[in-house]
């Protein structure tokens, strides 16, 4: 079964790269042209480095936590060598990309809501254009809606999460032996010093007594 997974991911994956390189390369070509000699000067004075930035967000086919044999993961740096090539501009594709994120958090292993994480990513750079590949993740909740709570996780994973949690259980209170015992050793420590100070006094007095006889 994991060869048609792979093999589904990979089609996935290039199926939403020549998605974005044509859909990119057509608005992009279409906005040009709708802005006119004036727009078009504004749009160069906005971009004085001359890069054309893109964000990709989406899940872990954008980021490229699949795994494939017949295509490169993640799918950005062929967009971004794609674009170049047709556009002829510089181009700068951030991959911002989350493996398990949807448009609600329901991730498996990282649950990310892509609608925070967009803005925080929109709010520290500037982008042209925003590509989003998102929903896989929300479609995987066996036939619930986004609003349901997810269903239960089947029996072993359960036994391991069980074991997990008393394998920790056991590793605290190992630690709290550990301290106690440690605790225990330094009192002893003490009393030993205390008892060895007492010692000392003790003879230093019998020692200034014999000499005042």
């Amino acid at each position: 079964m994991q060869p048609r997974r792979h093999r589904s991911g990979a089609s996935a994956a290039r199926r939403a790269l020549l998605l974005a390189a044509a859909v990119l390369a057509a608005a992009h070509c279409a906005s040009a042209a709708r802005l006119g000699p004036l727009g078009a000067a504004s749009y160069k004075s906005r971009h004085q480095d001359g890069m054309l930035r893109v964000l990709a967000l989406g899940d872990s086919i954008t980021q490229g936590a699949v795994p494939s044999e017949n295509i490169n993961h993640p799918y950005t740096g062929e967009l971004k060598r794609r674009l170049q090539q047709n556009l002829g501009e510089k181009v700068e594709v951030t991959n911002g990309g989350v493996g398990g994120a949807g448009i609600y958090a329901v991730g498996f292993h990282n649950p990310v809501t892509l609608v925070p994480w967009a803005k925080k990513l929109m709010s520290q750079d500037k982008y042209d254009w925003v590509i989003c590949m998102v929903g896989i993740n929300d479609l995987l909740r066996v036939g619930k809606s986004a609003d349901e709570p997810p269903p239960p996780p089947p029996p072993q994973q359960q036994q391991r999460r069980q074991q997990q949690q008393q394998q920790q259980q056991q590793r605290r209170q190992q630690q709290q032996q550990q301290q106690q015992q440690q605790q225990q050793q330094q009192q002893q420590q003490q009393q030993q010093q205390q008892q060895q100070q007492q010692q000392q006094q003790q003879q230093q007095q019998q020692q200034q007594q014999q000499h005042k006889q």
